[in-house]
């Protein structure tokens, strides 16, 4: 039989947002916006096509780098590496989450946060 792999990572949209405050309150944006006093410019939020890194803390002592690339690098580089791409998933939560998380629940409803890559080896 032929080997397959399925694994997952943090969704590239998910990584890629620029926090931003607005009248004290919190947001995670992508995307740009024109200034209101020179329609000319663009303030800009997030960085999608740009590979990078992101320091992530989960706590005292546990660090991790995540790796940004975006959607088209990482089907290249799968198709590349002798792999067939069988699925691709993004999954929306499961509908016991909306009672334990309702707010967490509505956002992943419609932004996904995690997508899972099925691959199979070529011969």
């Amino acid at each position: 039989p032929k080997a397959e792999l399925i694994f997952s990572i943090v969704h590239p949209i998910k990584r890629n947002l620029t926090v931003h405050r607005i009248n004290g309150r919190r947001y995670s944006i992508l995307g740009s916006n024109r200034e209101e006093d020179d329609r000319s410019r663009y303030q800009i939020f997030g960085d999608y096509l740009n590979p990078h890194e992101d320091r992530i803390s989960f706590g005292e002592g546990f660090d991790t780098i995540q790796y940004h690339r975006p959607i088209g690098e990482q089907i290249n580089d799968i198709t590349r590496s002798s792999f067939d791409i069988l699925d691709v998933i993004e999954p929306k939560p499961i509908a016991s989450a909306k009672q334990d998380y309702p707010n967490k629940f509505e956002i992943d409803n419609r932004i996904p946060r995690v997508m899972i890559y099925h691959l199979r080896k070529r011969d």
